[in-house]
């Protein structure tokens, strides 16, 4: 039996196909790092994000991609 609570974070859908989109924060979360650092990565193109209304959004599917090619580098 367990006993206590889980919270699961909620990705939201935007864009076409339900495609789940992440912020700047959820990504941060997720990589266990600084927004500033992902702010950094992205605006130096070396994580996969886009620009758009003033804020940086991920698509998660891009993300795990990433990070997968990032796993097998020597």
């Amino acid at each position: 039996m367990l006993d206590g609570q889980l919270k699961m974070l909620s990705l939201k859908n935007t864009g076409s196909g339900g495609a789940k989109t992440l912020s700047l924060r959820d990504v941060a979360q997720y990589l266990e790092v600084e927004a500033k650092v992902v702010e950094e990565w992205a605006s130096q193109r070396k994580i996969p994000a886009e620009f758009q209304n003033g804020e940086w959004r991920f698509h998660k599917v891009a993300i795990e991609k990433w990070l997968q090619d990032e796993k097998v580098r020597p």
